[in-house]
């Protein structure tokens, strides 16, 4: 496994009222580089006093281990993100997956998403199917799989899954050194939809607000997990 995180970086389409004429970022999946043109920031370089000249009008360049243009589909980025994580953790090492961005930016659809057909469908429920597939494969070993759902808020962290979580069961655990969370709620599964079902189950408990960029923008970090357990 890799010593370090790596970290990709994915440009979501143009939204509804974007027309395209001002596209100001350029992604280079092949170098994995993510060009932003900021005329703003150009315009004040001549201001004070560099020449009109490619330095001053150049892009600011961001590399990273791997980019994924508007064009990139959900299997793009499971093959390069997901797929790696999956093979480590079959292996007995963690893997985290953490996506990051602002308001309105794609997190949910890249992760979360589940659509009919497969072809929109995100990274989670792929990782998901993807482990009942190897575990399918796998006749000399016997697996039992939990997963548990958590969300921060207000700098507290809540069961999402605690049975009575509507009337506050498992809100404010505590979380000890190692992570680990005494008394959270783990579920056995043994069959990816069941897995998803419960997941989608714990979206329902989250706290969501609508902003100016997402009429349901979450409000929390959630944390999804999945425990593997492996033996002859």
């Amino acid at each position: 496994s890799t010593n370090r995180v790596r970290v990709f970086a994915r440009v979501r389409p143009a939204g509804r009222n974007d027309d395209g004429s001002n596209i100001c970022v350029v992604v280079d999946e092949e170098a994995g580089v993510v060009s932003v043109h900021d005329e703003s920031a150009a315009m004040d370089r001549v201001l004070q006093g560099a020449a009109i000249d490619a330095a001053a009008l150049e892009a600011r360049r961001f590399s990273f281990d791997g980019t994924f243009s508007p064009a990139a589909s959900q299997r793009d980025v499971f093959a390069q993100v997901g797929m790696p994580v999956l093979r480590e953790c079959l292996k007995g090492f963690n893997g985290t997956i953490l996506a990051y961005g602002q308001t309105g930016s794609g997190k949910t659809h890249s992760l979360l998403h589940q659509a009919p057909g497969g072809d929109e469908t995100g990274l989670l429920p792929r990782l998901v199917v993807g482990l009942f597939v190897h575990i399918a494969q796998d006749f000399g070993n016997v697996y039992t799989v939990e997963a548990a759902a958590v969300q921060v808020y207000n700098e507290q962290v809540d069961d999402l899954l605690h049975p009575s979580h509507q009337n506050g069961g498992g809100n404010g655990l505590n979380v000890q050194n190692t992570g680990i969370l005494p008394g959270l709620t783990w579920i056995v599964c043994e069959r990816p939809d069941a897995l998803l079902e419960i997941f989608s189950r714990a979206r329902e408990n989250l706290i969501y607000a609508e902003t100016r960029m997402n009429k349901a923008s979450s409000r929390s970090h959630a944390v999804f997990q999945i425990k593997i357990m492996k033996r002859p």
